[in-house]
């Protein structure tokens, strides 16, 4: 979906849970529920940053309690926000970056990369490289348009 309003449903997110509980990678998450890997990594940014890192946790929670905790506008806050470390680097939820970052707080491109650094260097793992970054930050802005 072009607005970035596309939300998953309780059944899907569960999925997601369990295959990241199993170790699971996004790309055999992605295959199993057929959702793109993307959607895949970013809703597991925002598992992880709501279940402390233990999305087993959520899986018995009713559909009501499942969605507002996922897409509940605290999860989705700056000062909330959570990525994941994925082997030794940091893998950003690049759907928060866009609507967080770039549009709410009106940070321009390299502001965002700053403070990704800042991220990475927190949680002591590897930054992707700008260009990267950068190309995944310009698809996602398409996609919230």
């Amino acid at each position: 979906m072009k607005n970035g309003k596309y939300k998953l449903d309780a059944n899907q997110i569960r999925q997601i849970c369990l295959g990241l509980a199993r170790g699971k990678s996004f790309r055999a998450i992605s295959r199993q529920t057929g959702l793109s890997i993307n959607r895949v990594n970013r809703t597991a940014g925002r598992i992880q940053a709501v279940s402390g890192g233990k999305p087993e946790e959520l899986v018995n929670l009713d559909d009501h309690q499942l969605l507002g905790k996922i897409y509940s506008t605290e999860t989705s806050s700056i000062e909330n926000y959570a990525g994941s470390v994925k082997g030794s680097k940091y893998i950003p939820d690049f759907e928060h970056i866009v609507s967080g970052l770039i549009v709410e707080k009106r940070m321009s491109v390299i502001e965002t990369y700053r403070w990704y650094e800042e991220q990475c260097k927190k949680q002591n793992a590897e930054q992707l490289s700008q260009a990267y970054f950068y190309k995944i930050v310009n698809e996602e802005l398409e996609n919230f348009i």
